[in-house]
This record gives C-alpha cells, sequence and structure tokens, in this order.
C-alpha cells in the first residue's frame, strides 16, 4: 500500500501527530548513561493512549524497526516519550 511518509526528528517527549497513520520504522539513538530506559509510542494521547510499540534504549548504542508491509496502525494521533540523552527519527505515513 501506497503511501506518502512523514520522518519526525525527537529528542524529547512529544506528539508526532494528532491524526491516524501508521507507524512505518523507527531509529533509536542513545548518547551516554542517562539513555538507559525505554521509548514509548501510544496511540492518542501521553498516557490515556494504548501503547502501539516499546522498545529498550541502550547507552551509546541504537535500535533500528522497519515494519514491513502496512506497517502498524495508529488512530487518533501518536505521542513518543523518549528518556533523557535519547533522540529518535520516527517514520509515518
Amino acid at each position: 500500500m501506497a503511501t506518502n511518509v512523514k520522518a519526525y526528528y525527537v529528542s524529547a517527549s512529544t506528539t508526532l501527530t494528532d491524526a491516524g497513520g501508521r507507524l512505518r520504522g523507527l531509529n533509536i539513538v542513545g548518547n551516554g548513561t542517562a539513555a538507559l530506559g525505554k521509548v514509548t509510542l501510544r496511540e492518542g494521547g501521553q498516557t490515556d493512549g494504548n501503547i502501539i510499540f516499546e522498545a529498550p534504549t541502550r547507552n551509546n548504542g541504537s535500535n533500528d524497526l522497519f515494519v514491513p508491509e502496512s506497517g502498524i496502525r495508529f488512530n487518533g494521533g501518536l505521542y513518543i516519550s523518549v528518556p533523557t540523552s535519547v533522540h529518535a527519527t520516527v517514520l509515518v505515513g
């Protein structure tokens, strides 16, 4: 299924989009010991949304996720929480 894909670069917790869509991919990079924790993507709001994806973060390491086919569907927006010293690029289409 062909759709336009947007890339969002984040280094702090934020709402990526208020619309529905599909998670197509994710790159997470941790910088230093403060990077320990997890990145959480929630459908909807900061605390009340369903968790659609969660991944641990690493000291001075990275994680990559590329979702094949149609991606992971979310409705009503997408919120990401990231720990200190972590940045991520999220691909949404």
